[in-house]
Order: C-alpha cells, then sequence, then structure tokens
C-alpha cells in the first residue's frame, strides 16, 4: 500500500512537470506576440522645429533580440486635441554601420499608439542582441511637424537602452551621425517591435520532454 501511494504521488508530480513544460511553451509564443515600442515615454521635453534635418538617436538591444514591425514619428498635437502634423513623415531604421534596414512614410491616419503614429514595415526586421541600432525621421520644410527632445532623458522598454541624439543635415531621410553633445535625443521617431521566438531546438526540448514524461507516468500506471 505504501509503494502505490509513493507511485501515486510521484506520477502526480511528473504530471505536473510535465503540464508545466507544455505551459511553459505556450508562454514563450504568446510573449512572442506581445507589442511592445522602443521609446515608452518621452519625460519633459523641449521642441526642435528644424526643417530638412533627419533627427533621431541610437538605441542598444538588451539581452534578446526582437522583432521590428512598425516605424513611426512623434505626432505633437495628440496632446492638444488634434494631429499637429501637416505631411506624412518618412522614418528609418539604420545599424551602425549606416546600412538602411528599413523605412516607411508614416501617413497623416497612421495607427497612433500613445503620442505616436506608426506604419507597418513591408519585411519585419530581426535586431540582434547586444547591438546597437540607428532611429531617424525626416523632416521636410515647409512642415510643422515637431521633434521633442528630453531634457529629463526618455524612458524605454527594459529590453532597451538609449544612447546618443543623432542627425543628417541632408535635403532626405539620411543616416544620422551620432554625437553625444546630442545626449537628449531627438525622439521624433519610434519603432514597435515583438520579441523574437526561441530558437527552434528550445521548442523541440520542450516537446522531447513533455512527451517523455508522459511516457514514463503511462508505463508507471501500467505498472502499478
Amino acid at each position: 500500500m505504501r509503494l502505490n501511494n509513493i507511485s501515486k504521488i510521484a506520477n502526480n508530480f511528473l504530471l505536473q512537470a510535465g503540464v508545466f513544460i507544455l505551459v511553459a511553451g505556450f508562454a514563450l509564443q504568446t510573449c512572442r506576440g506581445q507589442s511592445n515600442t522602443v521609446v515608452t515615454g518621452i519625460g519633459t521635453i523641449g521642441i526642435q522645429t528644424t526643417v530638412n534635418y533627419t533627427l533621431g538617436y541610437t538605441f542598444t538591444v538588451g539581452i534578446q533580440s526582437f522583432i521590428i514591425n512598425a516605424l513611426g514619428f512623434y505626432d505633437w498635437g495628440l496632446q492638444h486635441g488634434s494631429s499637429f502634423a501637416d505631411t506624412a513623415v518618412p522614418v528609418g531604421l539604420w545599424d551602425s554601420s549606416g546600412n538602411l534596414l528599413a523605412s516607411t512614410t508614416v501617413p497623416l491616419n497612421g495607427t497612433v499608439v500613445g503620442d505616436f503614429r506608426y506604419e507597418l514595415i513591408s519585411s519585419p526586421v530581426t535586431l540582434a542582441a547586444d547591438t546597437t541600432y540607428y532611429l531617424g525621421a525626416f523632416y521636410a520644410s515647409g512642415a510643422s511637424d515637431m521633434t521633442p527632445f528630453a531634457d529629463t532623458g526618455a524612458t524605454t522598454d527594459p529590453d532597451i537602452i538609449l544612447g546618443d541624439g543623432a542627425l543628417s543635415t541632408a535635403n532626405t531621410l539620411t543616416f544620422p551621425t551620432a554625437s553625444s553633445s546630442y545626449d537628449e535625443g531627438f525622439f521624433g521617431p519610434n519603432a514597435t517591435y515583438l520579441q523574437a521566438a526561441p530558437e527552434p531546438s528550445v521548442y523541440a526540448l520542450l516537446s522531447i520532454m513533455g512527451g517523455l514524461l508522459g511516457m514514463f507516468c503511462w508505463r508507471r500506471k501500467r505498472a502499478v
């Protein structure tokens, strides 16, 4: 009788462990579908109204890679009852070598998230962990779009580390040069991202472990 009780306890434990593994795998997949933004808040701001500049900032990805799926720009008017933007805004994403990874033009009716408008990019881009990237938005001559900079520092998702501000004076959307003299950053551009999926080997390992646990429990039950 005592051996039977011990066997039942062991079987229950293994079944619970198997359920935990399956739930963990589902949670990993669910987290992948949650969208975040690079900049979550711009704090106390001043307004930069320079035109014909590409303005932005650098940021470094944390310990886990993620997937950029949309680019956006700060619409000052969303805090004041109406859109302040009077023209669509080109936004770009570059690596630290100046290679353009993604770009889009965000329309005046772009999807609103917080104080930013966004447009999906045609091909989502995976950003590597522990790697620095650049975001920039081009503000054309005559545009009244305002580009904020944070006097007290912008806030970001915990997966992001902000770097310096960056700008280019070229008359088009261009890779902006970072400088410590722009340490407050120009937080006009922004991006949304998804957590990258774990390696297929992680899911495979979870599946194998769950299967082995289930088989072990079945064989133990038959043997009792």
